[in-house]
């Protein structure tokens, strides 16, 4: 497994990303779960890398994309999210991959997660982080 942290956008990188970001069982967890417009997330894309405060990492496996995780800076900390191929679930990818960007004991590191995707507060337990709070049907977590 290998997570590197991509300099600029790339075809092939938007591509994966959309397409994972657009996966049924990816959009059901999402905070927001409808389908995103190719144009759309290119020029989100474009100007989430140009802000050098977000991060975009992609898990790679065996040469192929597999999965992502991002932090994105919002006040003083870092808000992760993250998503993976079906076929790699339940391998403590996901949970090493976010233990690894989230080391850095400097910053504060937030996970808003639905209540009902239990392996992902799972996965970011597991990296970590810690239950805060319970707000409608998201869990909010911390590290």
């Amino acid at each position: 497994m290998k997570i590197f942290r991509p300099e600029k956008n790339s075809k092939e990188i938007s591509n994966f990303l959309l397409n994972l970001r657009n996966k049924k069982y990816v959009r059901a967890n999402s905070l927001n779960n409808k389908l995103i417009k190719i144009k759309d997330h290119e020029n989100w894309l474009d100007s989430y890398l140009k802000n050098k405060k977000n991060k975009i990492f992609i898990i790679k496996i065996n040469k192929k994309f597999i999965g992502y995780l991002r932090l994105q800076q919002k006040y003083n900390s870092y808000e992760a999210s993250w998503a993976i191929l079906n076929k790699f679930k339940g391998k403590k990818i996901i949970t090493k991959s976010l233990r690894k960007i989230t080391k850095n004991s400097k910053h504060s590191y937030k996970a808003i997660i639905r209540e009902k995707n239990i392996a992902s507060i799972k996965a970011a337990s597991n990296a970590g982080f810690k239950i805060k709070k319970k707000i409608k049907s998201l869990v909010y977590m911390y590290k």
